[in-house]
């Protein structure tokens, strides 16, 4: 049990890392948005993060299942299973991006129009949008090979890919948005190159000796429904994540107009540094104990669980503390500092936002913990309660009216999280009895 739990500690440092470098360029590439580009230019960035996250959510839909059952392949030996699955999710990735190419080209000007409502920053979003979604393959394609080069025992050149890939997105957004004078298109083609570059990276993995990955014809042999299947927790969460930006942008733009939303990157930049361990925990947990449990070890996936836990409760705690104390100084760094009232509003905002960061993660915890035991049903329900309970608070905050509708993020990942707890414990539950009963 040691050495696995070893094992998983050196997963999720890496995956930390990697989450961090991630983490950090985006905070920083809004505060350089913010700053070269204005309030208005973020709040444009920001109404397509919903598009984003449609992206995000098919590159869980082609290389979650695949990169979990390659974990379990591992660990019961099975070469033709770990070249297989991975072919497979490679063959998709490439046709996702071919997709991606034409959407993008064809289709942008109509999604603005759905997510970006607002007349003042319309124009920038779809400059913004034609780029980033014709180049959405490239992230598809980086995600979803880092996925599975990390399952494959090799945590830290993922990290050090990611490293990379982010700080030319942080370079080349300089260049292109101050020196080349491409404004919001700049920003997008920063991205793409940064995306490339992690590519490049990690493609070095296929050289090492110990590569256990191949594109092979073995996926026509393989359970191809089921690599869907046991991913599909992860895609309802990414999916219906993308619903819940959809709608709490939509909602925030009509209350409180650009500013509001320029107020709402701040406060989903500051629950990045809570996600940056929540992806490493939730990484190290796909990766490691697949392979546990794939060797039938499940006292130290049990324990991986609870580490988890309590490594997430505590970093929310301290990023809680972070922006419920000094608020002005969170909406300063992004440059909302510049209009009084923008300001002002913002601190009033940011520390309502604050109560929704103690304990926030948890359910996705518990989510990920079902995913790799394989109760999808539980993980599905559990992403559910995750996503959309912020938002449906939200909807009834806006209809009554009388509260700020900053108060519906606190309320309802609250309700989030004792809702995933009570699922996870009912699951593990009917576990045991059927164990029990077999």
């Amino acid at each position: 049990m040691k050495a696995e739990i070893r094992k998983f500690y050196s997963f999720l440092w890496a995956a930390i890392l990697a989450n961090l470098a991630s983490t950090l360029a985006m905070i920083v590439d809004s505060i350089i948005a913010g700053h070269l580009l204005g309030p208005v230019g973020l709040a444009a960035i920001t109404s397509l993060q919903p598009v984003n996250q449609f992206i995000f959510a098919v590159t869980v839909l082609l290389n979650t299942g695949s990169a979990m059952l390659v974990a379990y392949a591992i660990g019961e030996r099975d070469n033709r299973g770990i070249r297989g699955y991975f072919s497979f999710s490679m063959l998709m990735n490439a046709v996702a991006a071919g997709v991606m190419l034409v959407s993008g080209l064809l289709l942008t000007g109509a999604l603005a129009r759905f997510t970006s409502n607002d007349p003042a920053i319309y124009d920038s979003a779809v400059t913004y949008g034609r780029i980033m979604i014709s180049t959405g393959g490239l992230m598809i394609i980086m995600f979803g090979t880092n996925a599975f080069v990390r399952t494959d025992n090799a945590p830290k050149l993922v990290a050090l890919a990611v490293f990379i890939a982010n700080a030319v997105n942080l370079v080349c957004d300089i260049l292109f948005m101050k020196y080349f004078g491409w404004g919001i298109a700049g920003a997008a083609w920063a991205t793409a190159v940064g995306y490339v570059t992690g590519i490049l990276v990690v493609s070095v993995h296929f050289r090492r000796t110990g590569c256990r990955l191949a594109l092979t014809g073995e996926w026509r042999m393989i359970n191809r429904s089921a690599a869907v299947y046991i991913g599909l927790p992860m895609v309802v969460d990414t999916t219906c994540m993308f619903l819940r930006l959809l709608l709490v942008n939509n909602m925030i733009l009509s209350v409180e107009s650009a500013s509001g939303l320029a107020v709402m990157s701040v406060a989903m930049n500051t629950l990045l540094v809570v996600n940056l361990f929540l992806g490493g925990t939730g990484q190290a947990m796909q990766g490691i104990g697949g392979v546990c449990l794939g060797a039938g070890d499940t006292e130290s996936f049990s324990s991986m669980v609870r580490r988890s836990s309590v490594i997430i409760l505590v970093m929310s705690l301290a990023v809680f503390a972070v922006v419920e104390f000094c608020p002005g100084g969170v909406a300063a760094l992004f440059n909302l500092d510049a209009d009084g009232a923008i300001y002002d509003s913002a601190i009033r905002s940011l520390k309502l936002f604050a109560w929704c960061m103690p304990g926030f993660g948890l359910a996705f915890v518990f989510e990920a913990a079902c995913l790799v035991r394989k109760q999808t049903v539980a993980a599905m329900i559990i992403a559910v309660f995750h996503t959309l309970t912020v938002a449906a608070v939200m909807a009834v905050t806006v209809k009554a009216g009388g509260i700020s509708i900053w108060h519906s993020f606190w309320i309802g990942e609250t309700l989030a999280t004792i809702l995933s707890l009570i699922t996870y414990l009912v699951a593990g539950r009917l576990a045991a009895r059927r164990i029990l009963s077999e």
